[in-house]
């Protein structure tokens, strides 16, 4: 059963990873945005992520580093399937409207989307990734899950702050509206 859920985590992840490629690139073709202006920004704005996620794939693959006890593969493995139903239906739902979170930008023709999922929760997709990040660390028997919990839920706060902002200067009183009506990170909770 250990093997089994790391594979079929390794895969999901996988998957769920090349279909963020496909859709960001049908995106960016249909609605442009600007480009990173320098490979320093590139770095400063993406390093940080592949870095975590070449931390989890190690450990998917069996690279132990302060082991779990108790049995959490189950439960891990449930909240990578829920993280990325998640994010994958804001994503869907987003569309072409959706941008890389780095890149702190308003697209061309971007529209701001209040249905499906975003009815109820305005950052769907950062609950989505952290909910997946830290069942992948439980999928492979890691203490780090709380550290990536910790560090994962400040990092969607502070990214979903400056996101807002952003969205509040475009958009004005139609996104102020939108944000008493929904939840920042957790639906019908906060």
């Amino acid at each position: 059963m250990d093997f089994a859920l790391r594979i079929i985590t390794l895969i999901l992840f996988a998957g769920w990873q090349g279909y963020w490629l496909v859709t960001g690139r049908k995106a960016d073709r249909e609605k442009p945005k600007k480009p990173i202006s320098t490979k320093l920004g590139y770095i400063r704005r993406y390093i940080p992520q592949y870095v975590v996620y070449a931390i989890i794939l190690l450990q998917v693959l069996g690279w132990q580093i302060f082991t779990v006890n108790f049995p959490s593969q189950e439960i891990g493995f449930f909240l990578v399937v829920l993280g990325i139903a998640i994010s994958v239906s804001a994503r869907i739902t987003l569309g072409t409207n959706w941008a890389h979170a780095a890149e702190y930008q308003i697209k061309q023709k971007q529209v701001l989307v209040t249905s499906g999922i975003y009815a109820y929760i305005r950052n769907p997709i950062y609950t989505g990734l952290l909910m997946a990040v830290v069942g992948a660390e439980l999928v492979a028997k890691s203490y780090l899950f709380i550290v990536i919990a910790l560090i994962g839920f400040l990092a969607a706060y502070k990214q979903s702050k400056l996101e807002e902002a952003i969205l509040e200067k475009h958009f004005g009183k139609a996104y102020i509206e939108y944000k008493k009506k929904t939840k920042l990170l957790i639906p019908f909770v906060w």
